[in-house]
Formats: structure tokens, sequence, C-alpha cells
């Protein structure tokens, strides 16, 4: 009789398992999420440090026709930061990311250190007789014809070797404008959760060393390891990201000292001393407290005592060139083009007159007889209180500058100098414009709100 094999026994019945996958996914799940959510807080972090490289530059670039002033650069870097708030499509959309931009950054979440030029850049190369003309309580370095001379006109024997000088400095390094922001990304630009994260694991980096944050694969632009800055700490302790930017460029305007930082130089002795022992936080003023004790050739100016301006090498020191002369041309576009009442920010239809100037210089750039130098003066009404006018008139002529400066070919040869006039040069008539604040006279004033442009051409066949 044939064996008759059991079914069992050879096919034994499944094990049945039930919520192993649920188990998986719930150790797994969480660990993938908070990876994802990892790269996209870096990702952030990325695009945050390339609107504020963006910021840096263009606030740079202000400072750099603004005298250096902590101030212009604050602003400037504010408007730059406007499509990292939002930008928008029109007027209003913009207008509501300006206010959005204007109401987190401030001084508790943007720092801004000017590193050059150094509270020793003005001991070596400062110049009361700048100070003086231009009616600040600040100390100047000069900032024209640096290619033809060492020191101050005013004081021709100031000591500008930088191997013995207190800023290790010539004069035209003197005008390199170096700025370092730190800024801190707020909790509504992070995301949830891992943003706080990030910040937790940057506040335990404070006694790691410098080769575990690549290891991390955290920015070094973010923060740097073992660093106790107390502004980046406050950062921190606000739930922020810091992040850190320099830019350097070279001055276009005359450098003011306000509160630069001090940097010893090789005549130093490797003893630098904070600024705000100098004088407070601006500095030293004019007068006789301008020269450093150590220099015995500095020309010490008596307060209210004035240096005369020589035209011969700085070209600001003058007038603009009469235009009735030959090569000589002027042109205005009035401020109501340019500008909103009482601003220095350009308008749209500001941009689009200048833009015909700028298309006109690189059209012409390679003429035998082009413009050689353009001379931009600011011009206001009576309107208003007299420093403020020429404040305004200085600042439109800067803004106007700027703007031609960043359309001009970059082999265009031309000399630009800025100018503010203020209220002294009106065009209309004695009695037509008042120092009345009304419409009426507003209007009245229209014409004498400008900024001219004077042209001076190089004429080969001479």
């Amino acid at each position: 009789m044939p064996w008759r094999v059991h079914a069992s026994l050879t096919q034994p019945s499944a094990i049945k398992q039930k919520g192993a996958s649920l188990v998986e996914f719930i150790v797994v799940a969480p660990t993938l999420l908070m990876m994802i959510l990892g790269v996209m807080q870096t990702g952030l972090v990325f695009h945050a440090k390339s609107n504020i490289n963006y910021a840096t530059f263009e606030a740079a670039r202000a400072g750099t026709v603004g005298h250096g002033q902590a101030s212009v650069i604050r602003d400037a870097f504010t408007r730059a930061m406007v499509g990292y708030y939002g930008g928008g499509r029109n007027l209003t959309e913009i207008a509501q990311a300006t206010a959005r931009a204007q109401a987190d950054i401030t001084p508790a979440t943007m720092q801004v250190e000017l590193l050059s030029p150094t509270k020793e850049s003005f001991d070596d190369y400062a110049s009361p007789q700048l100070a003086s003309r231009l009616q600040v309580n600040h100390r100047v370095i000069p900032n024209s014809n640096l290619n033809a001379i060492n020191c101050p006109l005013d004081r021709p024997n100031c000591s500008y070797n930088p191997s013995t000088n207190k800023s290790g400095q010539t004069l035209s390094d003197a005008n390199l404008l170096k700025v370092r922001i730190t800024y801190g990304i707020p909790p509504t630009k992070q995301v949830p959760l891992v943003g706080r994260l990030y910040v937790k694991v940057l506040q335990g980096l404070s006694g790691i060393q410098g080769e575990s944050s690549s290891m991390l694969g955290l920015s070094q632009s973010v923060m740097s390891v073992a660093d106790s800055d107390t502004f980046k700490q406050a950062l921190l302790a606000q739930g922020r990201i810091p992040i850190v930017m320099h830019t350097t460029m070279r001055m276009q305007s005359e450098p003011f000292e306000n509160g630069n930082v001090s940097s010893s130089g090789t005549g130093n002795n490797g003893a630098a001393t904070p600024p705000e022992e100098v004088g407070g936080e601006d500095g030293p003023t004019t007068g006789n407290d301008t020269c450093p004790e150590s220099d015995p050739n500095c020309h010490e100016q008596d307060a209210g005592e004035e240096i005369p301006c020589d035209a011969a090498t700085d070209a600001s020191c003058g007038a603009e060139p009469d235009p009735c002369l030959p090569d000589t041309t002027q042109e205005s576009i009035q401020a109501e083009v340019l500008f909103a009442f009482n601003e220095y920010t350009l308008t749209a239809q500001g941009k689009a007159a200048l833009d015909k100037l700028i298309q006109h210089i690189n059209a012409h750039k390679n003429d035998a007889h082009r413009r050689d130098k353009l001379y931009i003066t600011g011009h206001t009404d009576k309107i208003g209180n007299h420093a403020d006018n020429l404040t305004l008139s200085e600042q439109r002529a800067n803004a106007v500058y700027e703007y031609l400066l960043q359309g001009l070919d970059a082999d265009v040869d031309i000399d630009m100098i800025t100018k503010g006039a203020g209220e002294t040069t009106p065009v209309t008539t004695n009695g037509t414009c008042t120092e009345v604040n009304s419409t009426a006279n507003i209007a009245n004033c229209a014409p004498d709100r400008r900024v001219t442009f004077t042209s001076v051409y190089d004429n080969f066949n001479d």
C-alpha cells in the first residue's frame, strides 16, 4: 500500500506578524522628517545669506558716497532687504515690505562695524580744514587728489609712513571703507522646531574648535565657533541665527569719523585704543584736540579759524565752472522729477531721466571731444533751516552720483564732483520764494529745487 504524506508535514502554516511596518515607520519617520526640515533650514540660511550679501554691498556703496557714516549704511542695508521681507508687485506691497524691514532691522538685530578707516587713520590723516569747511564736528580725512598728495594740505608734515605711523596705512589706504555687518535671521524666517534646534546648536558651538563646523555642515558665515562675541550671543538669545558679512570699497567722499573701531598699526606698538575712550562715540571734535600730541608737525586749528580751501588741488572746493566758458555746458533736472519733496531717494521718473544722461555719456565715451568732468550740484529752496537744506542738497547730489556711477561703462573716463549748494543759489526772483512752509509757496519755490550738471569737455584739438 503506497505511503500517503500529509500536507501538514511538508507545508507548515505561515506565522502571522501584525504591526511591524507601523513600528518601523514610527522609528524612522521622525528622523527622516528632521533631516528634511534640517536641509530646508540650511537652504533658508543660504537664501538669507544671499540677500544679506547683496544688502551689505548696497550698504557699503551708499557709505562710500555718504562719508562712511554708519547711519547711511544702516538705512541703505534696510532698503536693500525689502525684497527679503516680501517685496511687492505694486507700491502698496512694497511699502508694506519696507515697513516690515524697518520694524525688524534695528540696532538690536543688525550691527554695523566700521573696520576701516580706523581711529588711528584719523589720528594720522584728519584735516581740520576740511572739517571746518564741511561744518562738521567730526574728524575728516581728505578724499581728493590722492595720487598727488601723501598728507592733508593743511598738515603737510603728517606721519604718512605706514611702517611708523599709528594706522599702518597710507592716505590712499585710509580711504578704503571696510564694513562688517552682523544680522540675525528672525524666527519668522526659520523652519518651525528645526530653527530653534539650529539656534541651540550654534549656542552649543561656543566651545568647539573651528574644524568642527565644517564636519557639521554649517556655513562658516553663520557664526564663528569658539566666538564669544556679545552681539552674536544676544542675537542667539532672541532666537535669531547670526550671519556676518564683510565688504571693502573705495571711498567716493570724505570719510567722517563716527565710532570707527581701533586697530593698531606698526607705529602703535600693538596697543589698540577703543574709540569710545577718545572724545566719545564720535571721537574728538575739530579744534586743538584734533591733532595727536605725538605729532609735533600737526597744524592745530584754533576754534573758529578757517583755513582757505585750495580749489586748484581740491575740485570740490571751488564753484561750478562758468557754463559760458568754452567747452563747458550746463543743464538742470528739477528736483520734483528726481525726488519726492524733502527726500533724497531717487524716484522711478528720476532714474529714467538719469538713464538718458548715462546713455549719452556711454555713447560718446570714445569721442575726441567728450566729457572730462561732470559737476553734480544739489540745490534746495529757502523753506526750512539752512543747515538741513545744505545737508539735503548734498544727499541729493550724492544719490545722483551713486546712480550714475553704477550705470556708466567701466571704461568711461570722467571725473564726477558732487557738491551741495543748499539754498544759496536760487533762480527765482526776489520775493517769489520765501521761507513760508505753505502749499502755494512750495509751488513758487519749485524752480529753485534742482540738480545741475555742469560738463567740462576734453578738446584734443587745442
